[in-house]
């Protein structure tokens, strides 16, 4: 169990975990539902922003099943920090993935196909968040 009774104030950190979570999801939630209600052609960066978003949704959720946890739960443990990893580097991987975008629009606009670059970090990313998360 993430709170034990060994630590100092375990009630206020699981509360505020709880809150941090809960707002974190809120907020992640609307930008995914607004993001995708934009009309299309949605463009490549809100597609990077759109999958931060669902890495951050994955985050949040799993931040809340560790807030419920209890000690008979060790598959659900397992699967939890699986989850957790993944969808962290996920984050990391588009928000760095965004960043090469803006960089190479901006500095090579007429030779950059930007869809290609997105199939194929969504490949890349997929296999090398899924190698370091089994690692």
């Amino acid at each position: 169990m993430v709170w034990g009774p060994n630590v100092a104030n375990a009630g206020l950190l699981y509360n505020i975990n709880l809150f941090a979570s809960s707002l974190s999801l809120c907020g992640s939630l609307c930008m995914t539902y607004f993001a995708c209600r934009m009309p299309s052609p949605k463009t490549v960066s809100l597609k990077f922003i759109i999958g931060i978003a669902l890495a951050d949704i994955a985050y949040s959720i799993v931040n809340l099943m560790s807030s419920f946890e209890r000690e008979s739960m060790n598959g659900l443990c397992y699967a939890e920090s699986v989850l957790r990893i993944w969808a962290k580097e996920s984050s990391l991987f588009f928000a760095a993935c965004l960043a090469i975008l803006c960089y190479k629009t901006s500095r090579y606009s007429r030779k950059f196909n930007q869809d290609r670059f997105f199939k194929g970090a969504l490949v890349f990313g997929a296999v090398i968040c899924t190698l370091l998360t089994s690692a």
